[in-house]
């Protein structure tokens, strides 16, 4: 950046509880260790404990992940480069935030896929533009049958299926937001998810203890790519498995394996 040019100001939104807040300790970190000089990050991290009632008990953990997204929104107001991101994510990939810029500048969002619903970004990892958007008719709420499970229903609709890049008849999960491809009219890039059991990821498996546990459940440790590096990485269940778990250190030392590897950088 050029002399006396402004920074971009970019504003990360997460919240953590006890169990995960050294996750989005070592988010912050690898997000400050791959960031450049170019724009400025701004970190809003809330304390779950401090937004929701710890002594009511939601039974879909999604409907109390919505909430606190939705008491977001009033804050986004007047900051145009905007992240809502998971706090067992790690980012990995040199000049991350000048990807976000650039892909914001173009498009109204920008983020991580699903590992089942490819083709637009989701709550794992969700950049967007407010100057693109009406902030008002954000919504991160899902839709809940009597069983405390998310509903699903089929695409039957030409526009759904064009903003969502899926086929009419595909089943749609109501989970946490459901409804941005709606709101956003599908005007987004999202980055495909590589699942850690895939022969294409990219984070090293060190012993048959870490095949293991990458094999126990797929969508945990998953990856997404970009230039053949890593954007940024997963852990999932952060909530169950503690950072200095088995599978905390399983995820933190592949990490740690690969930034030394590639790009003589230790997290």
């Amino acid at each position: 950046m050029g002399r006396g040019e402004k920074l971009n100001n970019i504003y990360i939104y997460s919240c953590y509880d006890k169990k995960t807040k050294p996750y989005v300790n070592f988010l912050v970190k690898s997000c400050e260790k791959f960031k450049s000089n170019n724009n400025k990050i701004i970190y809003k991290l809330y304390n779950i404990d401090e937004i929701i009632n710890p002594k009511i008990n939601y039974e879909n953990g999604s409907i109390k992940h919505a909430m606190i997204l939705n008491n977001f929104i009033n804050d986004f107001k007047n900051k145009k480069y905007v992240i809502i991101i998971d706090a067992d994510i790690a980012i990995l990939y040199p000049n991350w935030d000048d990807v976000v810029v650039k892909y914001l500048n173009e498009f109204k969002c920008f983020g991580f896929s699903r590992p089942k619903e490819k083709g637009f970004p989701s709550v794992l990892f969700f950049a967007f533009n407010t100057n693109k958007i009406d902030i008002n008719k954000l919504d991160f709420m899902p839709k809940v049958n009597s069983n405390n499970s998310c509903n699903r229903y089929k695409i039957n609709d030409e526009f759904e299926s064009i903003f969502r890049k899926r086929p009419i008849g595909s089943n749609v999960k109501c989970d946490t937001g459901y409804l941005l491809p709606i709101i956003f009219e599908g005007n987004g890039f999202s980055l495909d998810c590589v699942l850690s059991s895939d022969k294409n990821h990219l984070l090293p498996i060190n012993n048959n203890e870490e095949i293991k546990i990458c094999n126990e459940k797929k969508e945990h440790q998953c990856e997404w790519h970009y230039n053949n590096l890593i954007f940024g990485t997963h852990k999932q269940a952060s909530r169950s498995h503690e950072i200095n778990s088995k599978y905390g250190n399983c995820w933190v030392n592949r990490i740690r394996k690969y930034t030394i590897n590639k790009f003589n950088l230790s997290i």
